[in-house]
């Protein structure tokens, strides 16, 4: 993966909660890190159209690979995109880069299913929301 092919980013700070016994960030940490990149690329991405950011979405799968631990008081940019639309779901890259020391901190994957609780079931991604994303989305032609 390359930072070239994101873009969008979102910033995050380690806190004093997110180290653990090692003193480094904690494993599971750093999907909160993701998670809080995909919220603020999703209203980034779909920003005035209401009927888009209110679809649900579920996790249904996620692949982590670490590369470099993360210490108190450091810095993070998350590079967040979205690879790959299919019926009813979208595959989303992540790499995250520590911003003092330009390394990569860890790169991966997460694919989302839209869901309708009511119904208990996925629904099929809709045509405006397959427009936006390729509209904005450079990342995805150029893959």
């Amino acid at each position: 993966m390359e930072k070239e092919k994101f873009i969008f980013h979102h910033d995050a700070s380690v806190r004093f909660k997110d180290i653990d016994m090692m003193r480094h960030v904690n494993h599971a940490i750093y999907l909160n890190y993701l998670e809080d990149a995909r919220i603020a690329y999703w209203n980034w991405l779909f920003e005035g159209n209401n009927d888009i950011v209110k679809l649900s979405f579920i996790m249904a799968n996620v692949n982590v690979n670490y590369k470099h631990p993360v210490f108190r008081n450091e810095k993070l940019r998350v590079y967040t995109r979205i690879s790959e639309v299919g019926h009813s779901s979208f595959k989303m890259d992540y790499m995250v880069v520590n911003m003092e020391t330009s390394k990569l901190v860890l790169d991966g994957s997460s694919t989302q299913v839209l869901y309708d609780y009511k119904r208990g079931a996925t629904v099929p991604i809709p045509v405006g929301m397959r427009e936006i994303i390729r509209a904005r989305e450079v990342a995805l032609e150029s893959s």
